[in-house]
């Protein structure tokens, strides 16, 4: 078990509570458990919030109590959060080295059974044969063109993994034409052994029309070498013995050479050479005995699912073409089409595949192969079309219906938990805001690693809200300029007469998003000693800070409620995009079920997907560095949690560090330390959002009351 990961612990690693890594040593933790209590302890906090910071204080204290305590540790790294509850209920059967090592060898045989338990498998495979001559080319009035079946051919296989290396199975065949006149049927089992790891034997036994003996010896003779030997006695015909050798010629390319010897319809050599690329197969393959032929086959992959096939051969027995194309289905299904002509005439053969179980129907369209038959037009012309109005008219919009509705299902199930969690972490936050604030103006003020914001969760969804934000500022701004040049300079005060601004105004001079406004609004103009300021800012944050984030967030969630139900009931009914606003014209055409998805989309709001982050992770930053760990989950730290179950997270942080702008975006498993070295200033236009953010929370070095102070940073130097 990954004790970084969200596995170990009700929903959160005992490492990201106190953000030290997996191998941190006893002092780091002590270290990091002293500043985190300083912060949470709940004889430092007000009497409003000692209960919550009592909640939380436990949390570190018990993160502190199990990574000090070695053989606690040990259990914990090894089973989790579940294994510490059991360790208490069996402590005195768990108290030394050697136990520890019998239960993990316990938990190591488990997982080995199901490993063995995993290695039985069962497969089927059915084949239908259709004759559809009459319904193509009607050659007899007086014969119903319906297509017929002329054949069932119908296996099954299971095999049973007795150990490691010992595998026995079985497979059952059964085969009847039409009338039922000829049915066949036989029974294979046999039995497999690795003798070692370039020995391997095995045996089987065949009972049926063909009742045959065989056992089959493969030994790796070299790094690029193998050789096969079959021996087999078949009732009527004799001993056949086959000798397989292959040989790799290159990193992709390898040769196979086949030889059989016994009566003389079964003589044949061959020789098969295949190369493999990234996303295509070619193979090429000459027959040499009683019905010589030379052969090619390719295939490459178009996609992720889409898979295009290519066959040719020529023999004694005439000429064949093939082509078709796979389609892969979910994780587990394919539906495949081929089309071949040749001296057997024109067949059309549909695959389907659905995880062990295999169907075929080669439907027989003509005898002959002729230039002007409608059959080649039913097999090369008519499948691609198919294919085409099947793909892109009718799986499709299922497939993204489908994933709508997981997806929809799937952050619905979590919505009461991630309100609990970002409640959670908002209280844990507010705990630490106060030296939070502290940190940050110090570092203002020696130009040091200021975080002017951060956010944790999809990155699409920070990067979609920072954008949008930043455009809605953009004609405040502007605006705001305007005024400013047309006015007299002669009052410092922002409003005239006792007017006040418009609440647009008071949005753009808070910040561009309650994500980049973090613990801090606008500060004072003018400079005022660090003492003041920290003592502000927590203010400002809990009442105007307040009631800004709250209107801008309620505007968001109505316009992302519309949007989302909007797109929502186009992917559902499978409708392109459509940017006019007739959304009542559009609900009118969808089906029952698309509404009832839009009107449950619609009675509650989905839960945002990411978290801002700000006041944690400047609570973290000490002598102008910030350090997360690698293979710690980031949900897990204090302040954090994980508003998007299910998807990859991320973690974006916008800082100055010596009044340079820079953006820092790190995947939720990997490890940083900001500043990075070397890191390139941000782009210009997001650089001009970082400084103004943080013009808006008084974080601009000439404003902290020390100007140029941060010049004598010499971090890098």
């Amino acid at each position: 078990m990954d004790p970084g990961g969200d596995e170990a612990g009700p929903g959160r690693s005992l490492y990201a509570v106190l953000n030290v890594s997996p191998s941190a040593s006893s002092e780091e933790i002590r270290r990091s458990y002293r500043a985190l209590a300083q912060a949470y302890h709940p004889d430092k906090q007000k009497a409003a919030l000692r209960a919550g910071a009592a909640a939380q204080f436990a949390l570190i204290q018990n993160a502190h109590e199990v990574l000090l305590d070695p053989e606690r540790r040990r259990v914990y790294d090894v089973y989790g959060e579940e294994g510490l509850q059991a360790g208490l209920q069996v402590s005195t059967f768990v108290q030394d080295r050697q136990d520890l090592h019998h239960e993990w060898q316990s938990f190591k045989n488990k997982q080995r059974s199901k490993q063995m338990a995993a290695r039985v498998g069962t497969k089927s495979g059915t084949t239908v044969h259709i004759d559809a001559t009459q319904f193509v080319s009607p050659y007899d009035s007086g014969l119903s063109r319906m297509p017929e079946i002329t054949a069932i051919q119908s296996s099954g296989e299971a095999q049973f993994a007795m150990t490691e290396r010992d595998v026995v199975y079985s497979r059952g065949e059964f085969a009847m034409r039409k009338g039922g006149s000829d049915s066949i049927g036989g029974f294979l089992c046999g039995y497999r052994r690795e003798m070692s790891s370039d020995d391997t034997i095995q045996g089987q036994v065949m009972l049926g029309l063909k009742s045959l003996v065989t056992i089959v010896s493969t030994r790796k003779l070299s790094v690029h070498d193998s050789a096969t030997l079959a021996a087999t006695w078949q009732v009527g015909a004799g001993p056949i013995l086959q000798v397989s050798a292959r040989r790799q010629l290159t990193k992709d390319m390898e040769a196979d050479l086949t030889w059989a010897l016994g009566p003389h319809p079964m003589h044949a050599l061959s020789l098969d050479v295949s190369k493999r690329g990234k996303h295509s197969r070619l193979s090429g393959v000459v027959e040499v005995g009683a019905i010589p032929a030379v052969g090619v086959r390719g295939s490459t992959r178009l996609g992720k699912r889409l898979e295009v096939r290519a066959a040719a051969k020529l023999g004694l027995l005439g000429w064949e073409l093939e082509a078709g194309a796979l389609q892969r289905l979910l994780q587990r299904g394919a539906v495949g089409l081929t089309a071949s002509c040749g001296a057997q005439g024109v067949t059309l053969k549909v695959k389907l595949a659905w995880a062990n179980a295999n169907f075929e129907f080669p439907m027989l369209l003509s005898h002959e192969t002729d230039l002007q038959s409608p059959a080649l037009l039913y097999a090369y012309v008519v499948p691609p079309i198919a294919y085409y109005i099947t793909r892109f008219y009718i799986w499709r919009p299922l497939a993204r219906r489908r994933r709508m509705q997981q997806a929809v299902k799937a952050r619905r199930g979590a919505w009461q938990q991630v309100q609990s969690d970002i409640a959670a972490a908002q209280a844990a936050a507010v705990l630490m805001q106060e030296p939070a604030c502290r940190r940050v103006l110090a570092e203002a003020a020696q130009g040091g690693l200021v975080i002017v914001d951060a956010q944790y969760g999809v990155l699409e969804a920070i990067v979609a809200e920072t954008r949008a934000a930043d455009a809605a500022e953009r004609p405040v701004r502007t605006a705001s300029l305007a005024t400013e040049s047309s006015e007299p300079q002669e009052a410092g005060a922002g409003t005239e007469g006792g007017q006040e601004p418009a609440e647009g105004a008071q949005e753009g001079a808070a910040g561009p998003s309650s994500s980049r406004a973090g613990t801090a609004e606008a500060s004072p103009s003018t400079a005022q000693g660090k003492q003041d300021r920290a003592t502000q800012l927590p203010e400002a944050v809990d009442e105007e800070t307040a009631r800004a984030r709250a209107a801008r967030q309620s505007r968001q969630v109505r316009e992302e409620g519309r949007q989302r139900r909007r797109a929502d009931a186009q992917a559902a009914s499978g409708a392109p995009p459509d940017d006019s606003d007739t959304e009542s014209e559009a609900e009118s055409q969808e089906g029952g079920e698309a509404n009832e998805i839009t009107e449950a989309l619609s009675r509650q709001p989905l839960p945002p997907e990411w978290i801002d982050v700000t006041t944690p992770l400047r609570f973290l930053v000490s002598g102008s560095r910030l350090t997360l760990h690698e293979g710690v989950a980031k949900s897990g730290l204090m302040g954090f949690c994980d508003t998007a179950p299910g998807q990859a997270r991320s973690l974006r942080v916008r800082y100055l560090f010596r009044s340079k702008p820079h953006v820092a975006i790190v995947d939720d498993m990997a490890g940083v330390r900001l500043p990075m070295e070397d890191a390139a200033p941000a782009a210009r236009d997001e650089a001009a959002s970082i400084e103004r953010s943080a013009l808006a929370q008084g974080l601009d070095p000439s404003a902290t009351g020390q100007p140029g102070a941060w010049q004598q940073n010499d971090l890098f130097d």
